[in-house]
């Protein structure tokens, strides 16, 4: 798959936000703060496979209609997409309250798997397009 330069840039943005931001929800000791920045690293993760695809709004409303439908089968990406903002609402839900460890333990996982999943994309997407640097 061909992206252009602008998706590839704003995937690795949201990619590294996340990180960022899940870096800072890890640090925090106040259980509203981190579920703020937990539910905002998930969503820039989110966000960071949706560019890297290039296509943010189709998958946006695929997931939505994956989670309407209570749909657990088919596209994976579409699953993972609909697990992810499962995540943040559970997170974010108070009558949920999920314990710290287990907030930051799935936020890692799931950042993690995102970002083996856009290196995996975007590297396939460099090595169809060429690395554009010429050595020698």
């Amino acid at each position: 798959m061909l992206i252009g330069e602008c998706f590839r840039s704003w995937s690795l943005r949201y990619l590294k936000e996340a990180k960022v931001d899940f870096s800072l929800a890890s640090e925090t000791s106040t259980p509203e703060t981190l579920m703020d920045l937990s539910t905002i690293a998930l969503r820039k993760a989110q966000l960071a496979i949706q560019y890297a695809l290039a296509e943010p709004e189709y998958l946006d409303v695929a997931v939505s209609d994956c989670m309407s439908r209570g749909q657990t089968q088919g596209d994976p990406l579409i699953i993972l997409l609909a697990l992810i903002r499962k995540m943040m609402q559970d997170i974010s839900a108070p009558q949920h309250r999920m314990a710290r460890k287990d907030i930051l333990e799935k936020t890692a996982l799931i950042i993690g798997v995102v970002s083996s999943l856009v290196s995996e994309i975007l590297g396939n997407a460099d090595k169809s397009m060429g690395s554009g640097i010429r050595k020698g």
